[in-house]
């Protein structure tokens, strides 16, 4: 019941988002179709933690993905968001939390340069930009590292920091 009530949290906040992000597209001219069908950048991912397994055995070395409870949504029209939810024991199961918003730019290839309009856990960077390096290997992962405009003592702030993130997909 706790997974189910995380996941429809998710959900709920992304359709809501997304038909809003919908309209703003088509009114741009880009690409349209909905969030959920991109195969781009644009979409809804969920964050995963890489560990490294050995193999003692075969003395082999192998990475599993492991998903994490913080989902990020990439808008066409330009913006973003980053929520998280997490487990409540006081509350109806789980809480969701919007921790910062903004808007990107893509410039090149490989760099969107998101400007944060509110972070709700490190407050000094409300207004200041975040450069993301991308690749997506395939439709379904988005790699990336990210260092923030502003030096801080926060992670982030002055070295490039690597995540993992998987579109979270339709269920068949």
């Amino acid at each position: 019941m706790n997974k189910f009530t995380s996941l429809f949290s998710v959900v709920v906040a992304s359709a809501a988002l997304c038909s809003c992000a919908t309209s703003a597209s088509d009114e741009k001219g880009s690409s349209k179709f909905h969030v959920m069908e991109s195969n781009t950048l644009v979409g809804l991912w969920q964050q995963m933690d890489i560990n490294e397994v050995l193999d003692e055995e075969g003395n082999v070395t192998f990475q599993t993905q492991v998903p994490r409870s913080k989902y990020k949504c990439i808008m066409p029209n330009g913006t973003y968001f980053l929520m998280e939810v997490e487990s409540d024991q006081g509350a109806a199961g789980a809480v969701t939390k919007i921790l910062h918003y903004g808007s990107y730019t893509l410039e090149g290839d490989t760099l969107q340069v998101e400007h944060i309009e509110s972070c709700y856990d490190v407050p000094e960077l409300n207004g200041h930009n975040s450069y993301v390096r991308y690749n997506l290997p395939d439709d379904e992962t988005l790699t990336l590292y990210y260092k923030f405009g502003v030096e801080t003592s926060h992670p982030g702030s002055s070295e490039w920091n690597q995540e993992v993130w998987r579109r979270v997909l339709m269920v068949q």
